[in-house]
């Protein structure tokens, strides 16, 4: 099971070419849409199987992890995950099997285009999410990547308790009526934060080029432009390499929209 961070996914790869039994399966359950891809090149003699974690794991200290959302793993249906699933059973990590791989890593990538908006904001999930201006620069990002998904006939699945085609307007509501309707519903635990808020705090560089990043190419491909989460990928890079790492809700809004 493959669970490293997108930008070292060759490294592991040659880490599981060098040590692993030829024909090995590896189930790639990583942010991103690419890496199975990715594993598929570089590891020819092994069955590559791409999966999902759907939830939040939040860093709390050494040895200290916190799972701040729900929803089961999901992997592709072959290269041995039923026995896999069948040997889990019903329980915490659970594997779900789909035919559907490729829509349910867009829909999670949907979500995860809110990783470098919690980020940059330096909250929790749930206090960013209270501020309108965080949540219209998340809910362009999501409009771009869908609006781009419709013209390459790509429909993102449901991963979360909104569909990605509601999402944006949900997110774009009046502060008093998120957070009295959608915040109440959702229940988003107080620890909850991105990963990538986590790289901000150790100076490691992002998975950024890996989610909103592959929204810039997937325009790309399609001969259009993502100017949206380009951006966003702008602003994360700018922090990596020592720029701000903190914006407010309308100062991100004005620097990403514009207005």
């Amino acid at each position: 099971m493959l669970c490293v961070k997108s930008i070292g996914t060759e490294a592991a790869a040659a880490e599981i070419a060098a040590h692993a039994r030829p024909g090995a399966t590896v189930l790639s359950i990583q942010n991103g849409i690419t890496n199975a891809e990715t594993l598929r090149r570089l590891l020819p003699e092994h069955k590559i199987v791409q999966g999902m974690v759907p939830y939040n794991v939040v860093h709390l200290g050494p040895g200290r992890w916190h799972r701040a959302t729900w929803g089961d793993l999901a992997a592709e249906d072959g290269g041995g995950m039923r026995a896999l699933s069948e040997r889990i059973g019903d329980r915490p990590g659970r594997l779900r099997l789909t035919g559907d791989i490729e829509g349910i890593a867009w829909g999670k990538l949907v979500y995860n285009l809110g990783n470098a908006v919690n980020a940059l904001s330096g909250l929790t999930i749930l206090e960013e999410l209270k501020q309108r201006g965080y949540r219209q620069v998340f809910a362009a990002a999501i409009a771009e990547l869908t609006a781009l998904l419709c013209l390459a006939g790509i429909e993102p699945a449901r991963i979360g308790a909104v569909g990605p085609d509601r999402l944006p307007r949900i997110l774009n509501l009046p502060d008093f009526l998120f957070r009295h309707i959608a915040l109440r519903k959702w229940k988003i635990d107080p620890k909850g934060r991105g990963s990538m808020a986590d790289d901000f705090d150790a100076g490691r560089k992002t998975e950024v080029d890996y989610l909103n990043g592959e929204v810039v190419r997937l325009a790309e491909r399609l001969g259009r432009t993502a100017p949206v989460n380009a951006a966003i990928v702008a602003l994360v890079k700018e922090a990596e390499v020592g720029g701000r790492k903190q914006w407010s809700g309308p100062e991100l809004r004005r620097r990403v929209l514009g207005h």
